[in-house]
């Protein structure tokens, strides 16, 4: 059987070369389809059908995007997300708000869209990734290894500024079509070292002593935004972190050893 994969992703630039580059340097292949906007106007058409429909049927209602067939048989589909959790809803915009409040009804939001979104092989639902602050979190570094990088967070406030901060680190520079399956890695290990960081009962834990059935748990959307926003109301931060990078080992898994092979050089 053919295996089709589906990437439903935000943006018609950057996320579609990211993941091209990505499926191909290991030997992958996915039809990548963008929506051209966030995840709260996908879950504005998601709740107005109350959630029962089909996930492709609304992204036909969403965007004009004609270079993927939706109509074909896929085995796999993921959806790629920005939280975007500066973004005002319907009722705040025009009006004076509190960003705390913001963040806190579309954490609410985001959940929801976890919670549903959990099954890849389903393909009128898939299985959802959400990127903090945002897609260029892959590049707020300033190289594949930047250990540096486990320490970055960002202030709520500082959010709507994060593109920009994002194109000032060294890694902005480089194009995506550079990119090797070993930088990839380089990348995977790193936000997965980041990932263990999230959860306070891993923090001493080495990243290659995690066994794939413990990384499967703290990569869960729902358990990922849970610590995210515990860090905002201790904090008022989010942990930068790209989880849609490890849309490449939920598809390998571990077989022959995929997981394994590339914690073990951490």
């Amino acid at each position: 059987m053919t295996v089709k994969v589906l990437l439903i992703v935000e943006g018609k630039k950057t996320e579609k070369e990211f993941f091209s580059q990505m499926f191909n340097e290991y030997g992958a292949a996915a039809d990548i389809f963008a929506v051209s906007t966030n995840i709260y106007s996908l879950y504005s058409r998601m709740k107005h059908y109350d959630f029962l429909c089909d996930v492709k049927d609304v992204l036909k209602e969403l965007s004009d995007d004609k270079s993927v067939n939706l109509d074909q048989n896929f085995t796999y589909v993921y959806l790629i997300f920005d939280s975007d959790l500066h973004n005002l809803p319907f009722n705040k915009r025009g009006t004076e708000h509190n960003i705390k409040d913001v963040v806190d009804c579309n954490i609410t939001i985001l959940t929801e869209m976890a919670e549903y979104f959990t099954n890849e092989t389903d393909p009128s639902v898939g299985r959802l990734y959400i990127n903090y602050p945002m897609m260029e979190s892959f590049r707020y570094c300033n190289c594949f290894d930047d250990r540096d990088f486990l320490d970055a967070k960002i202030k709520i406030e500082c959010i709507k500024d994060f593109k920009s901060l994002a194109s000032k680190k060294r890694l902005a520079g480089v194009r995506i079509d550079n990119y090797k399956a070993n930088d990839f890695n380089n990348l995977i290990r790193l936000h997965l070292a980041k990932l263990i960081l999230l959860y306070n009962e891993f923090k001493n834990r080495c990243l290659h002593d995690l066994v794939y059935s413990e990384y499967q748990n703290l990569s869960a959307s729902t358990s990922i935004i849970k610590q995210q926003h515990l860090l905002v109301c201790s904090e008022n931060s989010l942990s930068v972190l790209n989880s849609s990078l490890f849309v490449i080992i939920d598809y390998y898994g571990n077989k022959a050893n995929f997981y394994n092979n590339l914690i073990k050089s951490y």
